[in-house]
């Protein structure tokens, strides 16, 4: 089976650096016109069903797959995908929150997976949810191609969790606003591809969260 774990197009409040994790920010003109070339792209690609984080961003980014793709395609909203939350970081760009949480910003930056943000969720949470719902609907649909629309934190987190990478890879890698990762899926993982934005007129991967 084929696995595509793909992240919304771009907000207002990636393209500003502004943490936004769960507050429900709806695709920027640039967003909307990238899930539009995302959607174009998907449509020559194998796809049976589409699981999405049930936030605006995220919503926009399936229908747009939905909507070019050339037969009907059923899409599931499962809260387990919605973004990491950052408690009192949200609305505030990194600027702010390195002078009002510079501890924690430190510790972040250094052990993301010990942090947890103030009044939010840390890494290990991210985990327990999302890691095991993507499992829990891979051996559900264990002959079809899916596509998992969701968000940053919560596919670096996937990704780590089922090639058993350290966290410290964290901060390793960036993924692009509406770019696809491909997964092949035969008793085990394997990684076909990472960040594919060929799709995209330009790579965008800026933004935070």
């Amino acid at each position: 089976m084929r696995i595509y774990l793909i992240r919304h197009g771009e907000t207002k409040w990636n393209k500003e650096s502004r943490y936004q994790g769960v507050k429900d920010i709806p695709l920027s003109e640039i967003g909307l016109e990238q899930v539009k070339k995302l959607g174009m792209y998907f449509s020559n690609l194998p796809l049976d069903i589409i699981v999405s984080s049930p936030l605006s961003r995220t919503k926009e980014t399936a229908n747009s797959i939905v909507k070019f793709y050339p037969k009907k395609l059923q899409v599931f909203y499962d809260d387990r995908f919605l973004e990491i939350s950052h408690g009192l970081w949200e609305g505030k760009v990194v600027a702010e929150v390195k002078e009002e949480f510079k501890e924690i910003y430190n510790f972040w930056k250094v052990k993301p997976y010990e942090a947890k943000m103030p009044e939010g969720e840390g890494l290990h949470d991210v985990s327990l949810r999302a890691t095991s719902a993507f499992k829990e609907w891979v051996n559900k649909y264990r002959e079809k191609d899916i596509a998992f629309v969701t968000h940053d934190v919560v596919i670096r987190v996937i990704l780590m969790d089922i090639f058993s990478l350290p966290y410290d890879f964290f901060w390793k890698f960036k993924l692009a606003n509406a770019g696809i990762n491909v997964l092949e899926y035969d008793e085990e993982f394997k990684l076909l591809s990472i960040n594919l934005i060929c799709h995209l007129n330009e790579f965008s991967a800026e933004g935070v969260i």
